[in-house]
């Protein structure tokens, strides 16, 4: 797949992660979607997992008018599903095992083991077979979407004139570019700045030291960013502190503690058409692909034999 083919493979994939579980412990009917049963089990184990999102996020659903939204919604979801399948399987849309197999080595690197991803599992109630499950649904609805928007193309004349029409999604945003190492303790902290004043090297102690394992690996380095990329104590200091410094008090945050060098920074511009055109490649026909989409979802669901058996 093509690097923004895999952006929406991504998407897929994260939002199935959230919403689509395999197997049933209740039998009992809450939909049929053109003949074919929708059961409560599903539904209620979408609810505890809905739940347990919005527990990790400090909110607690614990009324009923909450739990009845959330079970309707979550219907609402299972229904789209099963349109979505039923439409796969019209277009003859088959993932292979080895198309789950690819998928699954990718989403296995963001881990350190085998072990570290089985007790990512293990966090979110899911068995390896389930997020295989997950995985291949993901697909599907992936190719699904590239069937019914492949006829989507855009031209030169078009991207220029969308450019010219929306003047505001081109202004980029005030950026710096920064390292940091994170620690657990201003102690600590305070010892690896005294040692950067004494002349250290700023990516050897961030990747000996740093507590973000990624940006650790690569020096400490975390690109480009604009302010809302970051934490708001963060933030103030990277954009305040020149450029080739590092800052000389640890800089406090729900993460721990920051040492912060900046490298570059960038003040607000307007992108040349020639500069934004890159992202226009992308974001176009990737805006009318989900419209198109979407309008095709709409209808299809609007022909559908639904029945809803709770409310």
């Amino acid at each position: 797949m093509k690097n923004h083919s895999r952006l929406l493979m991504g998407v897929f994939v994260a939002l199935l992660s959230i919403f689509l579980l395999a197997g049933c412990s209740t039998s009992a009917v809450v939909a049929t979607v053109n003949g074919e049963d929708l059961n409560k089990g599903e539904l209620d184990k979408r609810v505890d997992r809905y739940k347990l999102e919005l527990a990790a996020r400090g909110v607690t659903a614990d009324n009923k008018d909450m739990l009845s939204m959330i079970e309707m919604q979550e219907l609402e979801r299972m229904i789209d599903e099963k349109i979505y399948e039923q439409e796969a399987k019209k277009l003859n849309i088959q993932v292979s095992d080895e198309q789950v197999e690819e998928e699954l080595a990718l989403e296995k690197m963001r881990f350190q083991s085998e072990e570290e991803y089985q007790e990512a599992l293990k966090h979110v109630d899911l068995t390896d077979g389930e997020f295989r499950e997950i995985i291949r649904t993901g697909i599907m609805l992936f190719e699904l979407f590239e069937h019914i928007t492949a006829d989507i193309e855009v031209a030169e004349d078009e991207m220029r004139q969308y450019y010219e029409a929306h003047p505001e999604r081109f202004i980029q945003k005030e950026q710096v570019e920064a390292s940091h190492i994170l620690v657990e303790s201003e102690e600590e902290a305070m010892e690896i700045i005294a040692r950067l004043q004494a002349g250290a090297d700023f990516a050897e102690l961030a990747f000996e030291k740093s507590i973000d394992q990624a940006s650790g690996q690569r020096g400490g380095s975390l690109g480009y960013f604009v302010r809302e990329d970051m934490v708001e104590e963060f933030a103030d200091a990277a954009f305040s502190l020149p450029v080739g410094q590092f800052t000389q008090k640890p800089v406090p945050s729900l993460f721990g503690y920051h040492i912060i060098l900046v490298h570059d920074k960038e003040a607000e511009k307007k992108l040349t058409y020639e500069e934004a055109k890159e992202q226009l490649v992308i974001d176009l026909p990737t805006e009318k692909k989900v419209d198109k989409f979407e309008s095709w979802f709409e209808e299809v669901k609007s022909n559908a034999d639904i029945d809803r058996k709770i409310a």
